[in-house]
């Protein structure tokens, strides 16, 4: 992903068009990461026990283009995003102009977002109710599709990020 600092700060020496060409490059890895820079407060709100995705604490491996994955960068570069200004709004506004739509996402299509040795019998240790890997994906895609019910139920101005700071 790119760093929103870098790209914004380029200010007049970058055209709206190259920074643009950079995010819609970046969604590529991960599509689901646009939705949680632009909302991260619902992702916030909507989300808990983000810390099992720490890959430092946890025998498991986040899987590209996954729910997991998409979290994980919530939580380690989304405060950088938040707190670069105007990235929130330059991402939202990236989600407007092309029309996108909030993401549906099942269990089923998306793939389980943590491997681990053997999810039959591994379970990973010390997180809630010794979870598999799957029931943890099952958790967490059940969380991320309510942020994307709440992003969905927005006021077309909260959405579009006019009420943005």
């Amino acid at each position: 992903w790119i760093d929103p600092s870098i790209s914004l700060s380029l200010g007049e020496d970058t055209s709206q068009a190259v920074r643009d060409e950079a995010l819609a490059a970046a969604v590529q890895q991960n599509p689901l990461t646009l939705w949680v820079i632009a909302f991260p407060d619902e992702i916030a709100s909507a989300v808990d026990h983000l810390q099992l995705l720490d890959p430092l604490s946890n025998p498991f491996t986040l899987s590209e283009g996954s729910v997991e994955e998409a979290l994980y960068f919530h939580c380690v570069d989304g405060p950088l995003w938040k707190d670069t200004e105007g990235a929130v709004q330059w991402v939202r506004k990236f989600i407007k102009q092309r029309h996108l739509t909030v993401p549906v996402v099942s269990v089923e299509d998306d793939a389980v977002g943590m491997s681990v040795a053997n999810t039959e019998t591994r379970r990973i240790a010390g997180s809630v109710e010794d979870m598999s890997a799957e029931e943890m994906h099952k958790m967490f895609v059940g969380m991320f599709t309510t942020a994307m019910e709440m992003i969905a139920d927005l006021p077309n101005d909260e959405e579009d990020g006019d009420d943005e700071e």
